[in-house]
C-alpha cells in the first residue's frame, strides 16, 4: 500500500466524525444549559423590575419636592389601584405642576385641570396652557411586563422607622381615600407638604405613608415616611 493510500485510509476515519449518541448528549447539555440561564435571567429582571419601580417613586417625590422650590406647588397624586390596562390594579402616580397654586382649586374654569375633577383617562385635561400647570409624568406600575410591584399595605413596616412616621398606619397609601382610592401630596416652595384625601380635603396629619410591595422580592419591599413640615422623606426596604 502506497504512503497516498494510507494517509486517505486515515482521513477516511478521522472524517467519521461523532456519532449520533455523541450529538444528542451535546443538544441536551446545551438546551439544559440554555434553560437554567433563561431561568436565572427571568428571575434578575423580576427582581431588577421591582428594585427599578421603588427607586423610580423615589426619584418622582424628589423631583416634585425639588421643582416646587422653584415653580410653586407640585402635586404628587396617588391612585393605589388604578392600572393603565383593564382589570390590571396594581396603582399609578402622576406628577403635575402647579405654579400659580391653582390646581388645588374648586373653582377652576371649565376645561382647566384641577385635582377635584382629575381625570387621567381624560387626556384633553391631563395640561393646562403654558403657565397655568402641567403634567410631568405619569407612572403606572402595570406597565411593568413582570406584573409584580403594587401599592399595598407593608405590614409592620412604620414600627421600626423613626419619628414621626413610627406612629404611621401601615398603609399603601395612607391619605388615599374614595372609590376608586386616590389621595395627593403638594410639596410647596417652602419646603412644607400637605396630604390631601381622595376629595381633597387637607389631612391633619403630620407625616404619611406609602407603601411599595413587589412579590418578586419577598419581604424586600419598600416603605416610604413623608414629613409635612419639612417635605422630609424616608425610605425604608423591609
Amino acid at each position: 500500500m502506497s504512503a497516498h493510500t494510507r494517509a486517505d485510509s486515515g482521513f477516511a476515519r478521522f472524517s467519521q466524525g461523532f456519532t449520533l449518541i455523541e450529538v444528542l448528549v451535546v443538544v441536551a447539555i446545551i438546551g439544559i444549559l440554555a434553560a437554567l440561564a433563561g431561568s436565572a435571567m427571568y428571575q434578575w429582571k423580576r427582581r431588577v423590575s421591582g428594585r427599578s419601580a421603588a427607586i423610580e417613586l423615589q426619584s418622582a417625590l424628589d423631583r416634585a419636592r425639588q421643582t416646587a422650590f422653584d415653580r410653586g406647588d407640585v402635586w404628587v397624586i396617588v391612585y393605589p389601584t388604578l392600572g393603565r390596562e383593564e382589570g390590571a390594579s396594581a396603582g399609578a402616580y402622576f406628577l403635575f405642576d402647579d405654579p400659580n397654586l391653582e390646581f388645588g382649586l374648586g373653582d377652576m374654569p371649565a376645561g382647566r385641570a384641577r385635582y377635584s375633577t382629575f381625570d387621567p383617562t381624560d387626556r384633553a385635561t391631563m395640561s393646562s396652557t403654558a403657565g397655568l400647570g402641567r403634567l410631568l409624568a405619569e407612572v403606572y406600575l402595570d406597565d411593568d411586563t413582570s406584573r409584580t410591584t403594587r401599592f399595598a399595605e407593608l405590614v409592620q413596616a412604620s414600627k421600626s422607622m423613626p419619628p414621626p412616621f413610627d406612629t404611621l398606619v401601615d398603609s399603601g397609601c395612607s391619605f388615599c381615600s374614595g372609590d376608586p382610592a386616590r389621595g395627593a401630596i403638594a410639596f410647596g416652595s417652602d419646603g412644607s407638604a400637605r396630604f390631601l384625601d381622595g376629595d381633597g380635603n387637607q389631612t391633619a396629619a403630620r407625616s404619611a405613608a406609602l407603601g411599595l410591595f413587589d412579590k418578586s422580592l419577598g419581604r424586600q419591599s419598600v416603605y416610604y415616611g413623608i414629613a409635612a413640615p419639612t417635605g422630609f422623606l424616608m425610605m425604608q426596604r423591609q
